[in-house]
Order: structure tokens, then sequence, then C-alpha cells
């Protein structure tokens, strides 16, 4: 086969895998928003709505809503918003779009660094097609995945320029790419590690990177290293200013470690067996996790060994395991943010180290005489094709908030979280009633989750049991006393039922939390209602 036509039929391969993940996630473009951070990112948020302008792009920059400083992910959302206006469709179709690019980018950068052109098609569409991606593609707030996983492919693609030509500007343009991905999503800063994996294998394995000096490799990846540095200090600030950052007192280091250790075993099972996939994994507190951690740690030595004991023979095996761990690192919740055990979206970059060792193991696989190669590769095709059907399947389960949270309490009918959150969506839709017996369900498994109490008192004064919705504010306040919505709730309860003085010192303790929290446009509502409350005191 002469040059010409290898090249056009790796070309052509890549648009058959970039076509079939648009399909494979097509159901996905029907979906609405969900009230999964959804009103925090677009919905409710007015400068992401208001488009691409002066004042929303320097929102953008300086804002760290969401406790995050992710820039490029606030101006990719403002432009959908400026384009599409309010229709959901069109930021779904933004995100599946950008997976689909970052899935050809992927296999072409494999190929061109492998010259394996079939086994790189297997890795990009294992990568692209597996439910695991679901999360990071269909949700629209987590746009943070799709984007920085383009930003990271696109840099690798610059960054083996630099290891075959030497230039510099290939250089440049890989750290400066490197820094667009830290700021769609700052779980990058793990990828200096991976480009030293990269530089064994397979860019060490090109001719024109074997005669590359080592030292020469350890000193361009300090500007990388830098930017990581910069990137988690921001984000330490960030998330621990916002409270995002759970405390040792809420979540035991032991326990983080157990959780961390159990979480790689369920990835790796996920991987194997991706069924009952959900939003949100709640953390059981009430359970030891020590034998899943005694699994996750025996399968964490057994590969790694195994890895390293073939790092010569399969230095795909040994990139792709080490990317797998590395890449994940930073979500494996030692320092934990948030409530979840583990999330389907965290395996979106680890992944594609699996994918990596999964399909150049299969490659050798068929050049064994155990198996044929046809058949192999019949049998993958099978596998991919049950994989995409599956992602098809799990994208219609994010078509709107009853639907994702009824099918994460059909898998976990204890989900304290599922129960909260389809208990908003039955209230928005005026299932009162309904509302009010899952959010009395997610109060009862979490005792220290205020706002459950909180929703169920809203719900209650509703339907005027103003005496029984103050008794829910005030159990949401015992947990956490700085919440001014809780006590702008209490107080408006309190001037239902004539009370007015109790109004008044709920009324102040709202003015008092929302300038603390820099909520001046409540901290003005209080200010009125004082002056009302006031006039009915005798």
């Amino acid at each position: 086969m002469n040059p010409d036509s290898r090249l056009s039929r790796s070309n052509l391969i890549g648009l058959v895998l970039t076509a079939c993940t648009v399909i494979v996630f097509s159901p996905a473009l029907g979906n609405g928003f969900v009230n999964y951070d959804d009103e925090i990112y677009v919905t409710a948020n007015p400068d992401v709505r208001s488009g691409l302008n002066t004042g929303s792009i320097m929102w953008a920059f300086q804002t760290t809503q969401a406790s995050n400083w992710h820039p490029l992910t606030w101006l990719s959302l403002e432009l959908d918003a400026e384009i599409y206006g309010d229709k959901p469709s069109g930021f779904h179709l933004t995100s599946v779009l950008l997976h689909a690019l970052t899935v050809w980018l992927l296999y072409a950068w494999l190929a061109r660094t492998t010259g394996a052109v079939a086994t790189s098609a297997l890795a990009a569409a294992f990568f692209a097609w597996h439910p695991l991606r679901v999360e990071s593609v269909a949700w629209v707030s987590e746009r943070k995945d799709v984007l920085s996983g383009l930003f990271l492919i696109l840099m690798l693609w610059m960054y083996e320029r630099h290891a075959r030509r030497g230039h510099i500007s290939y250089l440049v343009a890989a750290i400066l790419l490197y820094a667009c991905g830290l700021m769609s999503k700052p779980t990058l800063v793990s990828v200096p590690f991976l480009l030293l994996l990269l530089d064994y294998w397979p860019l060490g394995a090109m001719p024109v990177a074997l005669h590359r000096p080592v030292r020469p490799r350890l000193v361009e990846k300090v500007p990388f290293f830098a930017l990581a540095t910069a990137s988690a200090a921001i984000t330490w600030t960030v998330q621990h200013q916002g409270g995002a950052m759970v405390t040792a007192e809420q979540l035991p280091w032991a326990y983080r470690l157990d959780n961390a250790l159990a979480a790689i075993a369920v990835y790796l099972w996920q991987t194997v067996w991706p069924a009952q996939l959900m939003a949100f994994y709640p953390y059981d507190l009430t359970s030891h996790l020590r034998s899943e951690a005694t699994v996750g740690l025996g399968l964490l030595l057994l590969v790694s060994l195994v890895a390293l004991a073939m790092w010569r023979r399969l230095p795909y095996l040994f990139v792709g395991w080490f990317w797998f761990l590395i890449a994940l690192v930073p979500m494996l919740g030692i320092v934990q943010v948030g409530t979840q055990a583990h999330a389907d979206r965290y395996t979106y970059i680890p992944s594609i180290g699996l994918a990596m060792a999964l399909a150049w193991s299969v490659a050798r696989l068929g050049t064994t005489q155990w198996i044929g190669g046809r058949v192999l590769a019949v049998l993958a095709l099978i596998a991919l094709s049950v994989l995409a059907a599956m992602t098809g399947i799990q994208c219609r389960y994010w078509h709107d908030s009853e639907s994702l949270w009824g099918h994460a309490l059909q898998i976990n009918d204890q989900n304290y979280y599922a129960h909260f959150s389809i208990g908003l969506a039955l209230r928005r839709n005026d299932k009162l009633d309904q509302a009010i017996e899952h959010y009395k369900r997610a109060a009862d498994l979490d005792p220290q989750f205020p706002e459950a109490e909180h929703n169920l008192g809203a719900a209650l004064a509703k339907q005027n049991k103003y005496q029984d919705a103050i008794e829910h504010f005030q159990k949401a306040l015992a947990i956490n006393a700085a919440r001014p919505n809780t006590w702008s709730s209490l107080a408006a309860a309190y001037a239902e039922l004539g009370d007015f003085e109790r109004a008044t010192a709920a009324a102040q303790k709202a003015l008092e939390a929302a300038l603390a929290m820099n909520q001046l446009k409540l901290a003005e509502e209080m200010r009125m209602r004082l002056r009302r409350y006031e006039h009915h005191q005798p």
C-alpha cells in the first residue's frame, strides 16, 4: 500500500469514527437542562445567558462561581447562549461535537505516533463510545470535561511535533494549549507526569526521538509543572473560600483513603461492565469500606507490578495503566470536593490510558496462535456495538430531571441526593405532595443535609403549613446557620403567622448572612422587609 492510499484510509477511518460518535450521542440532542448544576452554569446564570459581550467576558475571567476558576468553560457556554439562546439542544450539540472532535484527534495522534491505524481506531472508539462518557458529554454543566479533553489532545499534537522536529515554537504552542486546558478544567494538573510517560511510549519509539537526551526532556517539562502548580494553588484557594472542600471532621482521612482505593476498583469494574450508571453516587458513611478498599488495593498492586515487570516488552500496558492512575489522582477524593463517592465524569481523561492499554493488548493477542486476527476483529466490533447501544440508552436518562433522578432511585433507593433532586423537579412541575415525600426521605437518609430540610420547609409553606415549615427551617439552620435563604424563608413564615418580632429577628440574621456571602440582592430585599416588619410591631 503506497503512502497516499494509507493516508486516505486513515482519514476515512477518522471520519467514520467521528460520524459514529455523533450518531451514538445523538439522543442527547433531544435532552433539556437538568437540575444538577445546570441552573448555576446556564439557566439561572444571567452572565452566561447574556451571551458574549464585554461584561460577560470579564466576568468569566473574574468569577469563582461553582467553586472553580475555569474561564474558558464559561466563555464556551456564553458563546452557545449567543448562538442558540435558551435552547438546550444547541448546548448539547456543542458538547457532542467537542467530544467527536477530540475522538478524531486522539485517533489521528495515536495513528501518527504508533503507525498502528486499526489499533488506534479501536482505542479511540473504546474511549469514545463507552457509557462512562455519557455524564461528560450529555450533561451541559460538564462542558469542562469535553473542552479540557480537546485542549489536551491538541497539546499532545504540538508536543509530538516538538519531539519529532525539536522546534521551540511547537513547545510554546503545547504550553499555551495546556494553559487553555487548565482554564477549562483544573484536574489536568497531572498532565506533566503523563508527558513523561509518553516520552517513553509512543513518542520514545519514534526514530527521531530515540536520540533525544534525557536532561532536555526534563527541562522542557518545567513550564508545564509551573502551570500545574499555579492552577492547583488557584483551585485550592477558590474551593476553600467557596466552602466546597469537605473537612476532616466531615469525612475522616482514613475513610477517604479507603474510598479512593475502592473507587479504583469501581472504575475498573464499570469499564468492564458499565451497568447501573447514575448521576450521583453518595458516600455511605454507615458502612466500612475495608473489603472494597482491599479489592482496590489488590488490583492496584497486581496490575502495577505486571505493568512494571513488562515495561520493556509491553510499553503500552505500562503507559496506559499509569496514565489511568496518574490522571485519576486529582479526582480520587483525598482532597474531597463535594459529597460524591465517585463519578462517571472522573474517568474522561483517565480512560484514555485504559483504552490504549486495552487496544494494543488486543492487537498483540491477535498476533498469537490462540485466536485469529479476523475473529478478534469481529469480537471487538460486537463489543463496541454493545457499548455504543448502552451509551445511547444512558444518554436518554439525562432527558430531564425527573428521568435522571428516577433512574438513579431505581438503582439505589437509599440515594439521598437523588430523592432531594427529584423532589426539586416534582415541585417545579407542581407535584407538591410527591416532592414533600422525597424531601422527607432525603432528610431521613442524611440528617446533616440542610438543603433537604430547607426545601421541605419551603414546600410546606407553599401549602400554608407555616408552623411545620418553621420547624424544618430551624432544623436546616441547626445544621448550618450561615444560610441567608433559610433565614429569609423563616422570616417570611413567621410574618405569615403574624409573629413580626420573630420575623424581624430572622430577617436581621438573613441580612447579616447575605452580606457575609456578598449576596447583595438578597441583602437589599431583607432591608426592605425589615422596614415593613417594623410597621407591624407594637
